[in-house]
């Protein structure tokens, strides 16, 4: 019994952009047209790309459209382009070659094949499957190993007291840029901003996330001291002058001049 063989052709990836076939698609039917083309190529697989007529039926265009299950007046209209392109080219009455599929053409055994996906199944077997909560546990692994990238990039240039202040200071820079659109220009600024929470907390924790809870709550933009943070009442109170403070002008202690004086306290 004779080995079985497969035979594929293997399309290039701009088959449809070339110009002989936008320009087959582009007339009435074309998609057929195309689809014709196509089966031609694939019945020549075998017959090293050559087509040949047997007189099964009176034409050769007949007895394609009879092996290909299309219509014959569909087939005419298909190897006629084809051969004005030079797409297949006519050999003899009998023998016709599809032409440029040569290096597109190859074949295995029917062995092979199977020795071939015996392999692409142990493969597969081979695989751990990932199941949903093992991917959370990786998409968790991977957070926090960004999380650490991030830490060490801050590390780099920044200087923390301890751990404690860098979370505290995360939450204040990233409610500046949320609430007020404001990033710290340079490292170094924002290095002489941290170091200001750390001396108006006293370098205590406590003290420290408090200072930034208020400005955050009524948000301000800077950070103060607790006992000289603003007081609502107090911006809004009014500065009232002190009388005892004016200085009187020296026209004032003189005579007051006639057409100065109230003439209705003249009339009285």
């Amino acid at each position: 019994m004779s080995e079985k063989r497969y035979f594929f052709f293997k399309m290039e990836d701009d088959f449809f952009s070339k110009k002989e076939i936008k320009k087959l698609r582009q007339i009435a039917g074309g998609d057929t047209f195309v689809l014709i083309y196509l089966k031609l190529i694939l019945k020549s697989l075998k017959t090293g790309s050559k087509l040949y007529f047997e007189g099964i039926e009176e034409t050769f265009a007949e007895e394609i459209a009879l092996e290909i299950d299309e219509k014959p007046e569909n087939v005419i209209v298909t190897l006629n382009y084809l051969l004005q392109k030079s797409l297949i080219q006519e050999l003899s009455e009998n023998e016709f070659m599809v032409n440029d599929i040569g290096g597109s053409i190859g074949s295995n055994s029917s062995v092979a094949l199977r020795v071939a996906k015996h392999r692409a199944k142990k493969a597969l077997q081979n695989v751990t499957p990932v199941t949903p909560m093992k991917q959370l546990v990786n998409g968790e692994k991977e957070k926090e190993k960004e999380k650490e990238k991030e830490k060490e990039k801050e590390s780099e240039f920044l200087v923390y007291p301890n751990e404690q202040y860098r979370d505290i200071w995360k939450v204040w820079r990233d409610y500046k840029y949320i609430e007020h659109k404001e990033k710290y220009k340079a490292i170094k600024y924002e290095q002489l901003a941290l170091d200001k929470l750390v001396k108006i907390s006293d370098n205590n924790v406590d003290i420290a996330k408090e200072i930034v809870n208020i400005s955050i709550g009524e948000r301000w933009k800077g950070l103060f001291p607790l006992k000289q943070q603003p007081n609502k009442q107090q911006q809004k109170q009014e500065i009232k002058p002190d009388p005892s403070t004016y200085i009187k002008p020296e026209w004032l202690e003189k005579e007051i001049p006639f057409f100065m004086k109230d003439k209705k306290n003249e009339t009285n």
